[in-house]
């Protein structure tokens, strides 16, 4: 991040913890055991260091990753919009705040939090219990790897680091541009298709990344159980609504007797022509026309007020 920032783009980077070494750096990133902006120290590992991003609504302790994104994120999201330049939706300046303010927390949420949560120790779930499978795939894990095995030369630990910066450049630049060009446009669209629901089923006008935003924007929360829109293959699609964005619980499933069927057997059940299926978990269904997933989705509300 602060190799993006123009104030350091040209420094050189100096990985020690030598005291002497680091009262000369202009910033000192991860040691140092010192969280001062106005010196720019920003270290997470002393004790008393409770820090948060609570600006932002956020409980998750700050790492060093974190804290130079606190101070330099602004800058390092207006220099990835500078160099896309052109592709910028609808006539923006490659600077215009508005962007700015708006992927600011954006970014954080989606991509810096994993980084703190995973550096300072703090399980993802409130209510962590045992694993079912091991998550071996974030960026930190990612970075880890690049590192030489226990049982190999360690000589060469500059350079590895080289390849990690590389890496971890490469996905904040992509992170940033899919909030810009997908999450950004996404929610325009959830926000017109709630402010035009007047019940429980929200009709999207086309798909998109849904789930990020229908929590925020939703004025009375809990009332969308069902979203309805068009698949790339010209039929439509009714999903559960989940309790909150990337859980696999929904607020209210597609009715038990309806999953795992599919075709006319679903058609009969239901008593709606054109149904194609219903996931065995009932957080989806799927029917050949507009009218009926929408009559899909209004049987699965009168089927719930029944019970």
């Amino acid at each position: 991040m602060l190799k993006m920032v123009p104030e350091f783009e040209s420094a050189s980077v100096v990985r020690t913890r030598d005291p002497a070494v680091l009262e000369r750096c202009d910033v000192v990133v991860d040691v140092g055991g010192v969280y001062e902006p106005a010196k720019r120290r920003f270290d997470h590992h002393q004790r008393g260091f409770e820090e948060t991003m609570t600006e932002l609504g956020r409980s998750t302790k700050l790492s060093s990753a974190g804290l130079a994104y606190r101070h330099y994120g602004r800058e390092v999201i207006a220099t990835i919009l500078s160099a896309r330049g052109e592709s910028l939706p609808k006539k923006p300046r490659a600077d215009d705040s508005s962007f700015v303010d708006k992927l600011y927390p954006r970014l954080y949420a989606s991509f810096v939090e994993e980084i703190d949560g995973i550096d300072n120790g703090q399980e993802a779930f409130y209510d962590a219990a045992t694993p079912r499978y091991e998550l071996s795939t974030t960026l930190s894990r990612r970075v880890g790897r690049l590192n030489a095995r226990w049982n190999q030369p360690q000589h060469d630990q500059n350079n590895r680091f080289g390849d990690a910066v590389r890496l971890c450049s490469a996905e904040l630049v992509d992170a940033c541009l899919d909030a810009l060009e997908s999450w950004l446009p996404a929610r325009d669209i959830v926000a017109r298709a709630l402010s035009s629901s007047t019940g429980e089923i929200v009709d999207l006008e086309t798909y998109c990344p849904w789930q990020a935003h229908i929590f925020d924007l939703e004025t009375e929360p809990g009332r969308a159980k069902y979203v309805l829109y068009e698949d790339s293959k010209g039929g439509w699609r009714v999903q559960a609504v989940p309790v909150q964005a990337g859980s696999f619980k929904s607020r209210l499933p597609l009715p038990e007797p309806w999953r795992g069927l599919r075709d006319d057997h679903l058609s009969a059940l239901v008593g709606v022509q054109g149904c194609i299926f219903v996931h065995a978990s009932g957080f989806i269904g799927g029917a050949k026309t507009k009218d009926a997933v929408m009559a899909l989705a209004t049987k699965a509300l009168e089927f719930a007020g029944a019970i």
